[in-house]
């Protein structure tokens, strides 16, 4: 089992997300008591740790920046909870879907699309079902939490242990 350490921040503008990426992961290299790993942008604009044997998943919604970190690959979405017009729901949902909370749904879609690395294309040929969602063949697990308003949901291999690592600054 891989432990998932998550981290997050209000995010100061889309242009310093980049830099609070950077001093999220710096966080969490802390509080799992490993080394700090450089981080890259790749073309299509995901970040990816250049060395060391971990992965990591990225989200901003709400104003808030989320950054996961684990030793296996992952993907993960978070977004705030907010009115979904009919139309989004019927697009892009089975009719069994949509007899499911729709932001449980959407953020299973996304992180296992971040997981899979083909993108954003292929979010209807993934079927969530609960705790499990499908591409093709292949079944993914998955772990849902709520934080800040926000539905954020894991896809991994084993996404059963997740630490948040709190900043301090925004404690009581």
């Amino acid at each position: 089992m891989h432990t998932i350490y998550v981290a997050s921040a209000v995010l100061t503008s889309r242009l310093s997300s980049h830099r609070q990426t950077i001093q999220l992961t710096e966080r969490i290299a802390k509080a799992a008591k490993s080394g700090v790993y450089p981080v890259e942008w790749l073309a299509t604009g995901k970040p990816v740790f250049t060395a060391g044997g971990r992965f990591l998943s990225v989200s901003h919604t709400g104003g808030r920046l989320y950054v996961a970190v684990s030793g296996c690959p992952l993907g993960m979405d978070a977004e705030l909870r907010r009115e979904v017009p009919e139309r989004v729901r019927r697009e892009w949902m089975t009719p069994e879907e949509q007899k499911q909370d729709f932001f449980a749904v959407w953020t299973a879609k996304e992180a296992v699309a971040k997981l899979d690395g083909r993108g954003l294309s292929i979010l209807k040929k993934i079927h969530v079902y609960d705790t499990m969602a499908s591409i093709g063949s292949r079944f993914i697990a998955l772990r849902r939490e709520e934080r800040d308003g926000a539905v954020i949901t894991f896809a991994a291999a084993d996404p059963s242990k997740v630490i948040w690592v709190d900043d301090p600054a925004e404690q009581g």
